[in-house]
């Protein structure tokens, strides 16, 4: 009889398990308010107030403006030129000795340099600006005071063109023979 004392009280000890379960599982579910919600509490660190150290700025020191030196103008120089190492000089109207001439300096022509380019100088001769060789001028620099107004600003887009009438300035009137033009 012990064991089927044992078996009873087993059974109904299940059987009324069984009976709460499902009963704390009915109140719970057939509750309207909401499950209770846990939460859980954490605590901030505490953070200490610490001196904030404000850098020291330095005022920079004033910077001197450093004044780039101009660069000095072009130096213009003043020629005159004279005709040597040929008996007549070719003038042309553009640098070069694929361009045809247009007229020939005498020996011994005496000019004012409009421009000097190179290899070919800019020359005047009666009034007219053409390109002369330089492997046939003599050069001799001058004063500005000694070079002709009239000459003053042209350049190569004056080659080819007269700009006065007749000779210009002392050098030239002093020639004895004069230009041969084509």
């Amino acid at each position: 009889m012990g064991k089927i004392m044992n078996k009873f009280v087993y059974t109904i000890t299940s059987i009324l398990f069984v009976i709460i379960a499902g009963a704390t599982a009915y109140m719970v579910i057939e509750k309207d308010e909401p499950a209770p919600t846990v939460v859980a509490e954490v605590e901030e660190p505490v953070v200490e107030e610490q001196p904030v150290e404000v850098p020291v700025v330095e005022e920079p020191e004033p910077v001197e403006e450093v004044v780039e030196p101009e660069e000095p103008a072009e130096e213009i120089h003043y020629y005159k030129y004279k005709v040597v190492n040929a008996s007549w000089l070719h003038i042309r109207a553009f640098p070069g000795l694929d361009n045809d001439p247009i007229g020939k300096l005498p020996r011994n022509y005496a000019g004012y340099v409009v421009k000097m380019t190179g290899d070919w100088t800019l020359v005047c001769a009666d009034g007219f600006i053409g390109y002369c060789s330089d492997d046939y001028l003599e050069f001799e620099e001058i004063d500005v005071s000694e070079f002709p107004e009239q000459l003053m600003g042209y350049d190569e887009t004056a080659a080819g063109t007269t700009i006065a009438e007749g000779r210009i300035g002392e050098v030239e009137e002093a020639n004895t023979k004069s230009v041969r033009w084509f």
